[in-house]
């Protein structure tokens, strides 16, 4: 009994096995490890060495990248100021001159007056030195400053080149006392020679005596005058020294 039960339970146990293996799922294909995946890469044909070169050298003919041109300097703005000054052009105006006057005083100026619209007066051209064109078509000019005796009128033609002008000025005070000398002293000395002629005349020694005192007080008084006056005389001069305009050295007797 106990040998007929043991192939019995050895066919059970063979057909239940079976039965499991028939039911159970396939296996599932695992995945590829690290280590095969490097092997398979590097069991990978190298690529041949033509094929390289023909790499190579498409990479170097390729142009290179191009970069950004540098900023354009910028222009210079038209309003910019120059660092050294142009000389001063001349005017190609026919009726201008330019004038340069040499004179080394406060307040100095050159007047201009018109010729034809005299009632238009004195007006400043330009201040001294002036260095520039001033109108001087159908004009004449003079030197003026503060305390200085203005020079007499004079005219400069008009055209290219410059004219240069010398300017000898002379105290205004010092021909002020020079006018009033020679106004005191020119009637003295005519009513001090009256007075000796008729002295002389009546036969009277002291009228004589009084007509010579007289005549010379006012002989002095003119005689002072002279230098004051050439003192206070303004006077102006060309580039080569000579005068053109010299102040009134004699008074201006009033009109009425």
């Amino acid at each position: 009994m106990r040998s007929l039960a043991s192939p019995l339970l050895a066919t059970t146990l063979s057909l239940t096995l079976a039965l499991g293996a028939l039911a159970a799922p396939p296996p599932s294909s695992a995945a590829p490890s690290p280590v095969a995946s490097s092997s398979a890469s590097g069991d990978a044909p190298a690529p041949p060495e033509g094929a390289a070169s023909a790499a190579s050298a498409a990479a170097a003919a390729a142009p290179a990248p191009s970069t950004p041109p540098p900023p354009a300097a910028a222009a210079p703005s038209a309003t910019a100021t120059p660092t050294a000054s142009a000389p001063p052009t001349r005017s190609a105006s026919p009726e201008t001159a330019r004038i340069h006057v040499g004179l080394k005083r406060a307040g100095a100026r050159l007047e201009r007056r018109s010729l034809i619209d005299l009632e238009e007066g004195w007006v400043v051209a330009c201040s001294v030195p002036c260095d520039r064109d001033v109108f001087v078509a159908d004009s004449e000019l003079r030197v003026t400053a503060p305390g200085m005796t203005p020079s007499n009128p004079f005219r400069v033609e008009p055209g290219s080149g410059t004219a240069r002008l010398r300017v000898s000025p002379g105290s205004a005070e010092l021909r002020h006392w020079g006018i009033v000398s020679l106004a005191v002293g020119a009637p003295v000395a005519l009513g001090g020679f009256g007075l000796y002629g008729g002295g002389r005349m009546a036969h009277e020694p002291t009228l004589e005596l009084g007509g010579l005192i007289v005549l010379g007080l006012g002989a002095a008084a003119i005689l002072t005058a002279l230098p004051l006056l050439g003192m206070g005389g303004t006077s102006v001069y060309d580039g080569k020294g000579g005068s053109i305009a010299r102040a009134r050295r004699t008074p201006i007797w009033p009109t009425f």
